[in-house]
C-alpha cells in the first residue's frame, strides 16, 4: 500500500470552551456567514456595521452551542463512542475454543455459502469447518478484537499462501473429496481461487497474504473493528514481506467492506452460474448476496 500523504498543515483538533465564544464568532462571520447559501438568500448579511436583530439572534444561538450545556452533551456522545474502543491482539492456541464458539455465534449463521445450502443442519460438515479454522487460529497470523472489559469482538483468520502452494493443491484435490456439503463449499472455492488465478495476473507476486476469515460481534459492527483487524492483517504481511493482501468474500456486505478499503476486484463468480451435474443451481443464497469476488490490495 502506498504511504499515506502527509499533510503540510499541522493543527489539532481541541473541544471548545466558552472563553472561545468571541473569537468563534469572529470566525464563523468571517469565513460561513459569507458562504451559508441560507444567509445570502435571506440577505441576513447587512452591509452597514451595526449588528441588526437577526447577527443578535445568531450570536445568542452560536453561544448557546458553545455553553456548558452543549460540551457537557458532547462529552456524553464522546463516552459512548470510548465503549467501542478496543484492542486488537494475536489469537494462540488457548483461543480455540472461545474462537469457534465466536465463528459458530457470529460468522456460520451468516455466511452465504453455509446458507446457500442449509449447512448448518450438517453437523459433519461444520465439524469439518470448525476443523478448518483451528487450523489457522495459532499460526501467528490470525487476531482477535478485545473490549475494554476483555469480551471477544472480532476474528481475522489470515495465512500466507505461496505461488508454490497453487501447485501442490492441485496435486491434493483428490484429499479432499467426500459427499458432505462442506466440500460442496470447498470445490466451488477451490474454483474461485483457480479462475481468479492471482499468481498468473500478478507475475510479479510469489506471496500474498490470505484473509481466509473475518467477523465481527453484530453488535460492534460499524465501529471500526472490521478495518482494525484489516489494519493489523497489512501489518503483519508487510512484516512477511508480502506484496498483497487476498481476500475472497461471498457476502456482498464483506465485499462492500473490502472496497471501502480500497481493495480491487479481480473476479467475480455469480452464484446463479455456478451449477451442479443436473443444471440446477448449488448455492440459492439469501439477497443481497449474489456472488463471490475475489479482492486484492497491494501494498
Amino acid at each position: 500500500m502506498s504511504a499515506a500523504i502527509k499533510s503540510k498543515t499541522v493543527f489539532k483538533v481541541v473541544p471548545i470552551i466558552k472563553n472561545d465564544e468571541i473569537t468563534v464568532i469572529e470566525f464563523l462571520r468571517k469565513f460561513f456567514d459569507r458562504d451559508e447559501p441560507l444567509n445570502a438568500a435571506l440577505n441576513l448579511r447587512k452591509k452597514e456595521d451595526k449588528e441588526s436583530k437577526e447577527d443578535v439572534a445568531i450570536r445568542k444561538y452560536i453561544i448557546g452551542l458553545i455553553n456548558n450545556e452543549f460540551k457537557y452533551s458532547n462529552l456524553r456522545k464522546m463516552s459512548e463512542v470510548n465503549k467501542f474502543i478496543h484492542n486488537i491482539v494475536p489469537t494462540t492456541a488457548e483461543d480455540k475454543q472461545v474462537v469457534i464458539e465466536f465463528l459458530r455465534k457470529f460468522f456460520f449463521r451468516d455466511e452465504p455459502l453455509i446458507l446457500g445450502i442449509n449447512m448448518l443442519d450438517d453437523n459433519d460438515s461444520l465439524a469439518k469447518l470448525e476443523k478448518y479454522c483451528f487450523n489457522f487460529v495459532d499460526n501467528g497470523l490470525a487476531f482477535k478484537a478485545v473490549s475494554p472489559n476483555g469480551d471477544l469482538i472480532g476474528v481475522v483468520l489470515n495465512n500466507l499462501t505461496y505461488r508454490v502452494d497453487r501447485e501442490k493443491n492441485n496435486e491434493n484435490e483428490e484429499d479432499t473429496k467426500d459427499n458432505t456439503k462442506f466440500n460442496i463449499i470447498t470445490e466451488f472455492l477451490d474454483k474461485v481461487e483457480r479462475e481468479a488465478d492471482v499468481f498468473q495476473k500478478f507475475p510479479n507476486v510469489d506471496r500474498v497474504m490470505d484473509i481466509k476469515i473475518i467477523s465481527v460481534d453484530e453488535s460492534f459492527r460499524g465501529q471500526g473493528v472490521c478495518k482494525a483487524l484489516i489494519d493489523k492483517t497489512i501489518e503483519i504481511a508487510l512484516e512477511n514481506e508480502c506484496p498483497m493482501v487476498y481476500v475472497e468474500c461471498s457476502s456482498y456486505f464483506s465485499a462492500k467492506a473490502a472496497e471501502r478499503l480500497g481493495f480491487e476486484c479481480i473476479y467475480t463468480l455469480y452464484f446463479r452460474d455456478y451449477l451442479d451435474k443436473n443444471g440446477e443451481v448449488v448455492f440459492k443464497t439469501p439477497p443481497p448476496h449474489d456472488s463471490s469476488k475475489v479482492y486484492v490490495l497491494h501494498l
